[in-house]
């Protein structure tokens, strides 16, 4: 990964005798003691920085605190960790299915085909899902929007409610919760 700033620091990808790890351009070494098969994505996400882990062909999210977030879950993947309400949140991979996690453990909606990224509506994590073919909006409780589309588009708040386009036979909709 390229060097990029995060809380005022220079903060990039670094690898030692064989080991991964995130370091700073003050020469601190976030991880090392880990000893990382693979890092990769360093952020900052409510004042920490925080960067997807592997070790033992096991994915995880880990920060600078030393935290490892989804280990102890055994991961075949975890990336795109995100701030949402000031709490990380990840999409997730378990034997072939996909999910989102977050940094207390749980693990939101149901395992399906495929999930996009998470964001906070109206108070509540949603994310587009997929599960046979179709598509739809799942939610932090674990409900699904609308019927199953064929496609379906990011979705956003208004006036207080998930508001998304849907395609279903060719036909286009607006949905809401």
């Amino acid at each position: 990964d390229s060097p990029q700033e995060i809380a005022g620091k220079i903060v990039f990808t670094a690898k030692k005798n064989g080991k991964w790890f995130i370091a700073t351009e003050d020469g601190t070494e976030i991880g090392k003691d880990k000893q990382y098969d693979d890092v990769d994505s360093p952020q900052e996400i409510a004042g920490k920085i925080v960067f997807r882990a592997k070790k033992n062909g096991k994915w995880f999210i880990a920060t600078e605190d030393g935290t490892e977030i989804g280990k102890d879950k055994q991961y075949d993947n975890a990336h795109s960790p995100q701030d949402i309400a000031g709490k990380i949140v990840f999409r997730a991979v378990k034997n072939g299915k996909r999910f989102i996690a977050t940094e207390d453990g749980k693990e939101l909606g149901k395992q399906y085909d495929n999930v996009r990224t998470p964001q906070e509506i109206a108070g509540k994590i949603v994310f587009v899902a997929e599960r046979d073919g179709k598509k739809f909006i799942a939610t932090e409780d674990g409900k699904e929007l609308g019927k199953q589309y064929g496609y379906v588009r990011t979705p956003q708040e208004i006036a207080g409610k998930i508001v998304f386009v849907a395609v279903k036979d060719g036909k286009w909709f607006i949905a809401t919760e």
